[in-house]
């Protein structure tokens, strides 16, 4: 009976210690948020529990066998036996935690750290010095890799759209292929989670607890097709800078509770340096906004600054000559009245220097309409070889004296445009006098067309228009066509619109730009360079669409519109443009 007893009791503590550690081993995994089961896991587990229920069975026969001492009193005994029970169950914890230590490296040759401040440390200082979002993100993937052998991860950093939803975009990976954005609404669990709980959230949770049921079917296949263990949120208060997803590790396949409170001080550090590098990111897009700003405004005084000087010569010559002869009609005798010749020549100046004051604040007019995009169009069919020949015409007499040659080629075979006529003849105006006024006595004006199809515009037609002049060098190509932009002299100034080099207020060009861009065509300038010795020429292309490209909203402009435009353009409109 004696040898009974001695046999059956390390049985049944035996029995008792192997249930207790399989419940604390569980317990620990619970709480410690070890990842799901696997064949590996499941025969580390068993290996753990063997462990410990060993050294437990030691512990009990050396108990049974004190207790065989007739010299030690029976109360004695029992009350050993009541001591080695409570500092067993105490210490069962940090047993079972020293044993999975050991045994893990043993088993699976776990590295571990001596020493996690100085490991905090270094990691923040590294993210210390980097101020922008991939930067961090490859240092956090770095730690991770180095402190954990993590063999899949992606560090994710949020972004919001403009509905004010939160975009996780993959900023750094390692071990994975090609990871996709994804979007989340303000009140999805995944995020509430997060914000909620603050702490880690394991895939699993995702698929078990009824608070996830209400994922969209976009998030969870998202999640699902991540297939990684843990996300660790990175926080600011209650603002998620980002997430580090993370897969199964390369040794040991566990998660231990000190690698969780290492993966959420990671993080913390992390949430550090991301707010200090999207405050950096903020500063630098306002530097940027001031310093364009601060250009616009220099374009802005230096426009202001052109405009005057264009005023102080282009709209004084005019005005001198009509205050000029009307001083002269004020002053002449009654008998100069009677006198036909002299009155009429006192009108005629008068008129000239109108008309020139007129077109300069026409023009004006019309370049504030294209600059803000309000650009009013009359559309109707337009016949392009009749507005050339009507822009063309005023500019013959000119022409002749100049011994000019005026040239027109592939114009009868352009389709009829749905256009304005009036504004198309302000542009086909500007080019001609323009190639006019760059070119030598004795040159060419050519104007060319052919149909055309073009990507984005469909059917249109291609008009150039080229010159035996100055030419353009490259370099002003873009410029020629920005508001009082002249390349000569902003002094030099001329009444005349076709003399050779006269200058004028700056505003034909950008004005001619408007009108195509306002029919959704294109507009450029090709030109060798500026030569005045060998006059290489220039060659101004445009694209007008066979039907204007504009918004399907939009509705042509009442006749009431159309009769409020400026003078010229209504006497334009009336020969029949």
């Amino acid at each position: 009976m004696l040898a009974l007893q001695v046999i059956a009791m390390p049985i049944v503590l035996l029995i008792l210690t192997v249930a207790q550690a399989v419940v604390i081993s569980r317990l620990a995994r619970s709480q410690d948020l070890h990842t799901r089961s696997t064949n590996s896991q499941s025969s580390y587990d068993i290996g753990l529990v063997g462990v410990l229920a060993t050294l437990l069975y030691f512990g009990a026969v050396f108990l049974i066998i004190l207790s065989r001492q007739t010299t030690i009193p029976t109360f004695v005994i029992l009350f050993l036996a009541v001591m080695v029970a409570i500092v067993l169950a105490v210490a069962m914890k940090p047993l079972s935690f020293y044993a999975q230590q050991q045994f893990n490296q043993l088993i699976f040759e776990r590295k571990q750290h001596h020493d996690q401040k100085q490991l905090i440390k270094y990691y923040s200082q590294s993210l210390s010095g980097a101020l922008d979002m991939q930067r961090l993100s490859e240092i956090v993937q770095q730690m991770l890799v180095e402190t954990l052998h993590i063999t899949q991860s992606v560090v994710l950093v949020t972004q919001r759209d403009v509905s004010g939803n939160i975009i996780f975009q993959p900023q750094s990976s390692v071990g994975m292929a090609k990871v996709t954005a994804q979007q989340f609404t303000l009140d999805s669990s995944f995020i509430n989670y997060f914000r909620q709980k603050r702490t880690i959230l394991i895939w699993h949770e995702t698929q078990q607890l009824p608070e996830f049921n209400d994922l969209t079917e976009p998030e969870r296949a998202w999640l699902n097709g991540l297939n990684l263990e843990l996300y660790v949120p990175i926080l600011r208060q209650l603002e998620i800078l980002g997430v580090m997803a993370l897969g199964t590790r390369g040794v040991g396949g566990t998660y231990y509770e000190e690698d969780l409170d290492l993966l959420m001080t990671l993080a913390d550090q992390a949430a550090l340096a991301m707010d200090s590098a999207r405050l950096f990111e903020r500063l630098t897009f306002i530097n940027q906004e001031v310093g364009s700003l601060t250009t616009q405004l220099q374009g802005v005084d230096k426009n202001k600054g052109d405009f005057l000087s264009i005023a102080s010569h282009e709209l004084r010559t005019p005005l001198t000559h009509i205050h000029g002869y009307a001083k002269m009609l004020a002053d002449v005798s009654d008998s100069d009245l009677k006198n036909p010749t002299f009155v009429k020549k006192m009108a005629d100046g008068i008129v000239k220097g109108s008309e020139r004051l007129k077109n300069i604040l026409d023009t004006m007019f019309d370049v504030s309409e294209a600059d803000v995009g309000s650009m009013a169009l009359a559309l109707g069919p337009v016949k392009l070889e009749k507005v050339i020949d009507q822009a063309v015409q005023p500019l013959l007499k000119e022409m002749d004296s100049r011994r000019m040659a005026f040239d027109k080629s592939g114009l009868k075979d352009l389709p009829i445009l749905e256009a304005d006529g009036s504004r198309l003849m302000q542009v086909f105006e500007n080019l001609i006098g323009n190639a006019i006024k760059y070119t030598p006595d004795g040159g060419i004006v050519k104007v060319t067309g052919r149909p055309v199809v073009v990507d984005k515009i469909g059917q249109a037609a291609e008009i150039v228009v080229i010159d035996t002049g100055i030419g353009i060098d490259p370099q002003h190509h873009e410029k020629i066509f920005e508001k009082f932009f002249r390349i000569d002299d902003l002094n030099h100034h001329s009444t005349g619109k076709t003399k050779f080099k006269g200058a004028g207020p700056g505003l034909g060009l950008t004005l001619v730009k408007g009108v195509i861009e306002a029919h959704g065509g294109r507009v450029w300038v090709e030109s060798p360079g500026h030569d005045e010795k060998n006059f290489p020429g220039s060659r101004f292309c445009l694209i007008i669409p066979l039907h204007p490209i504009t918004d399907e909203d939009d509705d042509s402009p009442k006749q009431a519109q159309i009769e409020t435009r400026h003078w010229k353009r209504k006497d334009m409109a009336k020969a029949g443009g």
